[in-house]
């Protein structure tokens, strides 16, 4: 638990404070301009903002709680758990004012705070039922490391969580559907790979297929039609409606959970590479890692690297479910990403680099790490 407490700390520094460039000559009080900073008034902005550090700040107030419940009662623990949100999100805000791209904010602090809270309430409320919760297939640890994934890629279906209603919007995706050339073989694929392997998951974690929750969880697709933003491709209904035909198939656990994941890789490999023309020109490759990601425009390339980060989990928590070890599923995927990189330096419009075999390696270990058994493989059903 601790260690999961660890890394989201790790992981709301650095969405907080990325990029990393602080100016601390900038005049003036941190503390006067985050007690006078408060919007004039709740817009739509102002809702997206309160969802979003409600979000970011939920399991923290969640795992907090689970932790120190282990040596202190509950209200006790509900206290220690809002502390360090409190504490965490003040240090954030007051350093947020000497890096000029961010917000200094009380309603951050508040948000923040807010849903640390609604986040220990929750994990007050399910103490029992986690208590008495066996895992299918995978060990409690993988259990909660791919449950935590999956609720990752669901947020990510619905970023950025705030919908613009408007008729203009559903005729425009009507006409862009209707577009001939609008439907990409390898997207369908690509949507179906990632909703069955997250239907497979599911199964992996609970025992049994869960087809009711993967409907339910498809319903943000249509949402994401008034989403300018995030708005819905029109290969993503016709992948997901393909992964539902693909999970009432009947076939044994081990099989579908190892389909899956060779599903998502393949998908993985298809997206690297398609669509495959070659050019004479080589492209110039980026060897130091998420380079790219941290420039210009880092917000869209920050949302690139969260579907990957969801993809490679859940591709890795598949494969540890029938036998294999996170750290040679990594290594694995790793070298693949790297095979199709070196064929991206003669594909023309793309940029060559280390940073998906990095991101790869890295889910790996992070998961190893957090399952705290290095290589041990589970028991294959």
């Amino acid at each position: 638990m601790n260690r999961f407490l660890l890394l989201i700390v790790a992981l709301i520094l650095y969405g907080s404070l990325n990029p990393w460039r602080f100016d601390f000559g900038r005049p003036g009080s941190p503390l006067d301009a985050l007690l006078r900073n408060w919007p004039a008034y709740f817009d739509r902005y102002a809702f997206r903002d309160a969802v979003v550090n409600s979000a970011l700040y939920f399991p923290l107030g969640a795992i907090g709680w689970m932790a120190a419940a282990r040596r202190h009662v509950r209200g006790s623990a509900a206290a220690r758990a809002l502390a360090m949100a409190l504490a965490l999100s003040a240090c954030v805000e007051l350093l947020q004012y000497y890096d000029r791209s961010r917000v200094c904010s009380l309603f951050d602090l508040t948000t923040n705070v807010l849903g640390a809270a609604a986040g220990a309430a929750a994990a007050m409320t399910l103490r029992a039922r986690l208590a008495q919760w066996r895992p299918a297939r995978l060990p409690p640890r993988d259990a909660a490391a791919g449950g935590l994934l999956l609720a990752s890629w669901v947020v990510y279906q619905l970023c950025p969580l705030y919908p613009m209603p408007a008729q203009l919007t559903l005729r425009g995706w009507l006409e862009r559907f209707a577009q001939p050339g609008s439907v990409s073989a390898t997207e369908v694929w690509a949507a179906a790979a990632e909703w069955f392997a997250a239907a497979m998951l599911l199964e992996a974690i609970t025992g049994r297929p869960r087809l009711r929750w993967l409907l339910a969880a498809m319903l943000c697709l249509p949402l994401r039609i008034f989403m300018p933003e995030h708005t819905l491709a029109p290969a993503e209904p016709l992948g997901a409606a393909l992964a539902v035909l693909l999970c009432v198939a009947g076939r044994k656990a081990a099989f579908r959970a190892r389909a899956g994941a060779w599903m998502l890789l393949s998908a993985i490999a298809l997206g690297e590479i398609d669509p495959i023309h070659f050019s004479r020109a080589a492209n110039a490759i980026s060897w130091i890692p998420f380079r790219a990601s941290f420039g210009d425009g880092w917000q869209g390339s920050a949302f690139v690297l969260w579907r990957k980060v969801c993809d490679y989990g859940v591709a890795a928590c598949l494969l540890r479910s029938v036998g294999q070890s996170y750290l040679t599923t990594g290594a694995v995927l790793a070298a693949g990403l790297a095979l199709c990189g070196t064929a991206q330096i003669w594909l023309p419009g793309r940029t060559p680099g280390t940073t998906d075999s990095a991101l790869a390696l890295a889910i790996g270990f992070v998961l190893s790490w957090l399952a705290g058994r290095g290589t041990e493989k589970p028991p294959v059903p």
